[in-house]
């Protein structure tokens, strides 16, 4: 039995999708049941809707249901190609725990910098200088709560206790004097 499809309904699911809460339903579905192997976010972008590809939405530069103001800043220019091999290499799975966060189409993981880019540290924008990790890791890596041994150990800053081995590539060639930097920087040799 096929269903006739008037033109009340058709207005009536058009009204619908007017409002943004039915619009993010109708892509979302659209996506994961029919695009389930489609790259989401570079699809959504080529056809103009950008802001669904994420929870967070698209930052445009007009007025929105939160005030905008123009920022303007300077940061290292990263190899966003360095990156994505990083995270391609360990398959998004942190190096430290293990964990793969999952998305709704895929899975997220952060590049970390063992030697920050930014002054005084200025450390290089290279494979050897850089981690695959969780979003968590990567704040306690930064903070310097946790820190690296040199037989890959991961210790916790406070207490000193092992919380993991680092998992390694064998492409992956760490610089030990990185570690031993962002080690000296969490107080120990």
């Amino acid at each position: 039995m096929t269903a006739n499809i008037g033109e009340a309904d058709v207005l009536g699911t058009l009204r619908n999708l007017r409002r943004s809460p039915a619009r993010a339903e109708a892509i979302g579905l659209i996506c994961s049941r029919h695009l389930p192997d489609v790259d989401r976010a570079a699809l959504l972008k080529r056809v103009g809707l950008a802001g669904y590809a994420s929870a967070s939405g698209e930052l445009p530069d007009r007025e929105g249901s939160v005030p905008r103001r123009r920022h303007t800043s300077f940061r290292p220019d990263r190899d966003t190609r360095l990156v994505r091999h990083m995270k391609e290499m360990y398959d998004d799975a942190c190096q430290v725990c293990g964990a793969r966060v999952e998305t709704s189409d895929s899975h997220y993981s952060e590049a970390a910098h063992i030697r920050g880019l930014g002054a005084p540290r200025l450390g290089p924008d290279q494979l050897s200088n850089l981690l695959c990790v969780c979003p968590n890791h990567h704040i306690e890596f930064d903070r310097f709560a946790i820190y690296i041994e040199e037989d890959w150990t991961v210790r916790r800053n406070s207490t000193g206790a092992v919380e993991y081995e680092l998992k390694l590539h064998a492409d992956h060639v760490i610089d030990q004097d990185h570690i031993r930097y962002h080690r000296a920087l969490c107080g120990h040799r």
